[in-house]
């Protein structure tokens, strides 16, 4: 199995955990709800966008996502919102990842997921929408955190995926963009360099 392989079947390994949680937890995305999306501050390491930049390769359209990409960052480099966040109504918060299956960790994570406070307590982190939605629901799950003992927190899958067999834990975050951008040159240049030698 190449990194790519690795880092695809690990995020999926972590986005199964967060899947598990949030069902668990009753509470769920109003429909259509892209709010956490439109923040332009997501973070990733570039390798996490690594599945997703050779399934661009596989599709034949890597180097024009990097040309658009590459463009849209020489615009402005603050607040831009994830160039593959397809948008339904911006003023409405609507939208939806056009690669959802190659979303980074942090996008996996939204939603519902367990931390630990600076006691060590386990408490529950939740979408700033489902505290307006949910309220009465979050009291009473908030009471019975204890069912979710064996739910691993936040840390605990992060500290997994980053140590993992993708050896992705000293490589650095970047916003989102960027890392989509970083990860498409690298996988084109491994692409030309195997073609060449093949």
């Amino acid at each position: 199995m190449n990194k790519s392989q690795i880092i695809k079947e690990s995020l999926k390994d972590a986005g199964e955990h967060y899947t598990k949680l949030h069902s668990a937890s009753g509470l769920k995305c109003p429909e259509g709800c892209g709010k956490c999306c439109f923040n332009p501050n997501v973070f990733c390491r570039p390798s996490e966008l690594l599945p997703l930049a050779q399934e661009f390769i596989r599709r034949g359209e890597a180097e024009n996502m990097l040309e658009k990409v590459t463009h849209l960052l020489s615009q402005s480099s603050v607040d831009q919102t994830c160039i593959l966040l397809n948008i339904q109504n911006s003023t409405e918060y609507k939208g939806s990842c056009s690669m959802y299956e190659f979303r980074p960790l942090l996008c996996r994570s939204f939603g519902v997921f367990l931390i630990n406070d600076k006691e060590g307590n386990r408490e529950f982190s939740l979408c700033r929408e489902y505290k307006d939605l949910y309220a009465k629901e979050i009291v009473d799950l908030e009471k019975n955190i204890s069912a979710f003992d064996d739910y691993p927190s936040v840390d605990k899958i992060a500290y997994a995926f980053y140590n993992g067999e993708g050896d992705l834990f000293y490589e650095s975050e970047v916003q989102i963009n960027q890392a989509l951008k970083i990860s498409l040159e690298k996988a084109l240049f491994q692409d030309s360099f195997l073609k060449e030698n093949t």
